[in-house]
């Protein structure tokens, strides 16, 4: 296991976000977790990567360890990534997004096309506005097919009844293949979401115009990776995601929902330590 090292980084006078260093001798690599309103849970991706590789990691505004208030425009969490770039002082980052944090890393990179030294999207959303609620009505019709008592409970007035909390707890093993097989504490992920901040990036995600991602263009030679479990609900987005990243090395996790690293770790660590050895090596000794 790593040593893992824990700092606070002012991005003004209100928001402090908390970030979680995993040492390494690499370039830096960013660790973007899902949610949103979540914190981060990206520790097990960290840990197969440092060491070698420096991963960095950081609970997003509203949630975990970070200030727990707003504002929670998508540009607000730009900004903040971009803080974290300028104060481990890199001309470009190495992105590693899951979930909400791949649709992150794609913003960002539409705002900051030359910071993107490589990117990895694992089971990310893909859009903005009216394409991300087109994704949410496939996620919705996936969970309904696999459980259509669980599908109305999440979908109706019976999911405010219910209460944020009490609804995770409902819907996580539709987030694995073999839910049976998943750590309670794994299972607990979903259950830890802030709800305030959920609800309000989700707004500013809804009201966004996918017209930000739709010109996104990165170099034709930064490295790009999209990793996705063959059971995952948002298995929808891929189609979009690989239109716009064409040139992407493309892996799929057979055994695998929404979080593959937790359902088939060996192959997960194999994939993603062979792209960041060739990707963002340092050549330091």
């Amino acid at each position: 296991m790593s040593d893992l090292v824990a700092e606070q980084l002012a991005i003004n006078k209100k928001i402090n976000i908390a970030l979680h260093i995993y040492p390494g001798k690499s370039e830096p690599i960013i660790l973007l977790h899902g949610g949103p309103g979540g914190y981060d849970y990206l520790g097990p991706v960290a840990e197969m990567l440092s060491p070698p590789q420096l991963a960095i990691g950081y609970d997003q505004r509203g949630g975990g360890a970070s200030t727990r208030r707003g504002p929670y425009g998508i540009v607000d969490y730009v900004n903040d990534l971009e803080a974290l770039r300028t104060h481990i002082d890199v001309e470009r980052l190495h992105i590693f997004g899951h979930s909400w944090g791949g649709l992150l890393a794609q913003i960002y990179a539409a705002y900051h096309p030359q910071r993107i030294a490589s990117l990895v999207l694992c089971s990310s959303a893909a859009g903005l506005g009216a394409a991300f609620m087109q994704e949410e009505r496939a996620a919705s019709r996936a969970i309904f097919l696999r459980n259509p008592l669980v599908g109305l409970f999440s979908h109706t007035i019976f999911a405010a009844m219910l209460g944020s909390s009490n609804l995770m707890s409902l819907l996580a093993p539709m987030y694995f293949a073999y839910p049976e097989q998943v750590a309670r504490e794994d299972l607990a992920i979903l259950r830890q979401f802030d709800g305030g901040s959920f609800n309000a990036t989700l707004r500013s995600i809804m009201y966004s115009s996918n017209s930000l991602l739709q010109r996104l263009s990165l170099d034709g030679h930064v490295p790009i990776m999209r990793l996705r479990g063959q059971h995952d609900l948002f298995v929808a987005s891929e189609r979009s995601l690989r239109r716009r990243f064409p040139q992407a090395q493309e892996v799929w996790f057979e055994e695998s929902g929404h979080f593959p690293w937790i359902e088939e770790p060996e192959k997960f660590k194999r994939v993603l330590c062979a792209f960041y050895t060739q990707n963002a090596y340092s050549g330091k000794e």
